[in-house]
């Protein structure tokens, strides 16, 4: 089945592609330097990076180049970076690495530090990435913490229905191959918040 892309205007995709290295690299060291990186930031850097793929894809459809895959790798890194901060911070450190760029954010506890949470919707993104850069299970715990933020005061929104169904459906498909992963995707759900030590 052939599906037909929307057009996009060509000043749109040379604007996304150029120069985009130095770009994005000065983006996230702006971001850096105005303060701690949230998950808005992550989130952000993360929609940096999808725009540039999407750009790509005009001349590659498959994305299967050097370039592509590096930029859809850190894509997923700052996408669930945003996830790992909603799910750990401040009760637990954590670290995110962008490769593309050589940049990386440490995140200690902090018992005054301020809670905040990802929408269901950013969730899915995040989610979604990581599947298709065989991240999901590495990630797992943090999916697992930040979903129970983003639901809470939502039940019956589409968005908060769908997020454990997709997470579901894929854990039974990665569990049905590696018997290693097995005990872990079985295992019930802790129903404390607090993330294991990392």
């Amino acid at each position: 089945m052939r599906i037909e892309r929307h057009q996009v205007a060509a000043a749109t995709v040379a604007a996304a592609r150029d120069d985009f290295a130095n770009r994005i690299a000065g983006l996230v060291h702006s971001m850096s330097r105005a303060g701690r990186m949230t998950d808005h930031e992550w989130n952000l850097i993360s929609h940096e990076f999808l725009d540039y793929l999407g750009a790509l894809s005009v001349d590659t459809p498959h994305l299967d180049t050097p370039e592509a895959k590096a930029a859809l790798a850190d894509a997923t890194e700052a996408a669930t970076g945003a996830v790992a901060y909603a799910a750990y911070h401040p009760v637990a450190s954590f670290q995110v690495f962008l490769t593309y760029v050589n940049f990386g954010m440490s995140y200690d506890r902090e018992p005054e530090g301020e809670q905040t949470s990802v929408t269901a919707g950013q969730w899915l993104d995040a989610f979604c990435l990581a599947v298709l850069t065989g991240k999901a299970e590495y990630h797992g715990e943090a999916f697992h913490f930040a979903r129970q933020a983003s639901q809470q005061n939502r039940a019956g929104q589409p968005d908060v229905e769908i997020a454990p169904r997709v997470r579901a459906a894929v854990r039974r498909g990665t569990c049905a191959s590696p018997p290693s992963w097995a005990p872990r995707c079985s295992a019930p759900p802790s129903p404390s918040r607090a993330p294991a030590s990392r």
